[in-house]
């Protein structure tokens, strides 16, 4: 569901909304993308995981090679 989802931003250079992001901490300056989602440059994107135990995995995706 992640990768459809970040498969998504990369063919429609949108960006999704962070979720459970109401009140931001003013000390960490970083582009959040609070309650609606926004047009944006998207060239990769880093999809990262977890299962039950200690089983993580992450892939970045992006445009095939040479585009």
């Amino acid at each position: 569901m992640l990768a459809a989802a970040a498969c998504f931003a990369l063919a429609e250079q949108f960006v999704p909304p962070t979720l459970n992001l109401d009140i931001p901490d003013p000390e960490c300056d970083l582009d959040y993308v609070p309650h609606r989602g926004r047009p944006a440059r998207v060239s990769h994107v880093l999809v990262a995981t977890r299962a039950i135990g200690t089983t993580h995995s992450a892939v970045i995706l992006g445009p095939p090679a040479g585009r």
